[in-house]
């Protein structure tokens, strides 16, 4: 019961730990877009 409860609150911190690191790796990307852009006119 007690290894249930770890696994759920663990997937759980999981999730919100991944979705910053996506959102973070998002502004990253579009970062390096957006420069690549201006480097390019």
């Amino acid at each position: 019961m007690l290894g249930k409860a770890w696994k759920k609150n663990k997937n759980q911190l999981f999730k919100a730990v991944g979705f910053g690191e996506y959102r973070i790796g998002c502004f990253f990307i579009f970062a390096q877009y957006f420069l690549s852009k201006l480097q390019t006119l």
